[in-house]
């Protein structure tokens, strides 16, 4: 009866680790289950944000600009399709990306047929692109230029936008150390006085400190005779003018430049107003170059401030 009692007690021993070794291993073949589906789950989330970024180097721009190209460009980013319309030289490397209109109005047809995934201008032109950028479900994103801070800080943004961050960080540092360069060489000077005009062949206005060339004006210790006017661009007063009679006379012709010139000489010849001042009889009325100088803030920054102390410096 013992023996009996003891071989039930050990049979049911055997049975009950028996079941505790089975619910064990189903245990640890959950928690292994798990353990796989956990490392698999991470694998495609690990994957897919490889994808993305991946992608995100890839995006296919159109630049709404020609100082947007050449910031591009700059940063040596390839999958430009589409440019602006200009008269102005674009760079070689987008010399197969095609125009899509005036950068006020594109042409929306030409930009949804390049399917591009970015659209990239300037702040002052959003209120008339972004509208037709969002009818076309075109991601847009638009910069401010007014500046040089302004620029360096658009050139580190469109670099995390398009996931270029350390090429752009270094375009930006490169060209804040060559405008402090330039700074430099002016600091020390006793500030001249100077009248910013922008001409087109039809009006002339005068530029306050808040426009791009005003603000290079007061980095280079240039003292801007408009530069507090409300507006970024104002009518011209000529009687204002003759009052402060500046040292130079800085102009800007952005609009058909060569016909626009040639009507502003021929206003300072003959209109004894101008040819009163001293700008004038002192050969200081400066043409400023297109190539550095433009309505917005470009890629040209530090070489536009060192030409600034250039011509008012060392004339």
């Amino acid at each position: 009866m013992r023996k009996f009692k003891t071989t039930l007690f050990t049979l049911g021993l055997a049975a009950v680790l028996a079941f505790g070794l089975s619910g064990c291993g189903k245990e640890e073949a959950k928690d292994n289950t798990k353990t796989e589906e956990k490392a698999d789950g991470e694998k495609k989330v690990d994957n897919a944000e490889k994808k993305a970024d991946e992608k995100k180097t890839d995006l296919k721009v159109v630049a709404g600009t020609v100082a947007i190209a050449n910031i591009l460009d700059k940063l040596e980013y390839d999958h430009v399709v589409g440019v602006p319309e200009t008269k102005y030289e674009l760079p070689a490397r987008y010399k197969d990306a095609k125009p899509v209109g005036q950068p006020m109005k594109p042409d929306a047809e030409v930009v949804k047929s390049l399917a591009p995934d970015l659209f990239i201008s300037t702040s002052s032109l959003a209120a008339n692109n972004k509208p037709a950028m969002d009818e076309l479900h075109v991601d847009s994103l638009f910069v401010e230029l007014n500046s040089l801070e302004q620029v360096t800080k658009t050139i580190r943004s469109i670099g995390e936008k398009l996931g270029i961050e350390d090429k752009a960080a270094s375009v930006a540092d490169d060209l804040e150390k060559q405008a402090q360069a330039a700074k430099e060489k002016v600091k020390d000077e006793t500030p001249k006085t100077a009248l910013f005009l922008f001409g087109t062949p039809k009006s002339v206005m005068v530029g306050n400190k808040n426009t791009y060339v005003g603000s290079l004006m007061t980095e280079m210790n240039i003292k801007n005779i408009f530069a507090d006017n409300e507006e970024p661009f104002a009518p011209l007063s000529l009687e204002d003018v003759v009052a402060a009679n500046p040292d130079f006379v800085l102009v800007m012709n952005h609009v058909n430049p060569e016909e626009s010139k040639a009507m502003m000489q021929k206003q300072f010849d003959e209109n004894p107003a101008w040819t009163s001042l001293d700008a004038y009889k002192n050969d200081r009325i400066i043409y400023l170059d297109n190539d550095l100088f433009s309505v917005t803030g470009n890629i040209h920054v530090a070489d536009a401030m060192n030409n600034l102390a250039k011509t008012i410096y060392e004339k």
